[in-house]
């Protein structure tokens, strides 16, 4: 079983050291950036408790992944945000 971070943070209250949280940053940010420029999609449910670790301890080595796709929505779905430019 893969941990969610929600618990780690939320119940065990273990504090992350830069490293991971760069670590943790990268990660969920390669994902929204393959999501929004190769899969033209906008994940709209980004929390905590929707992001899990590689390995059962959080380490340096560790890789965090983004799950729960079910909120996923297309770009072409989306309305364009009110007063912004169109260029």
């Amino acid at each position: 079983i893969i941990p969610r971070l929600f618990p780690i943070v939320c119940h065990e209250r273990q504090v992350f050291s830069p490293t991971i949280l760069r670590r943790l940053i990268c990660d969920v940010s390669i994902t929204l950036h393959y999501l929004h420029e190769c899969l033209h999609s906008l994940h709209a449910d980004i929390k905590l408790e929707n992001v899990m670790c590689s390995t059962m301890e959080i380490a340096p080595s560790s890789r965090f992944i983004l799950i729960d796709y079910g909120n996923v929505t297309p770009l072409c779905d989306l309305v364009p945000f009110y007063g912004a430019s169109s260029e």
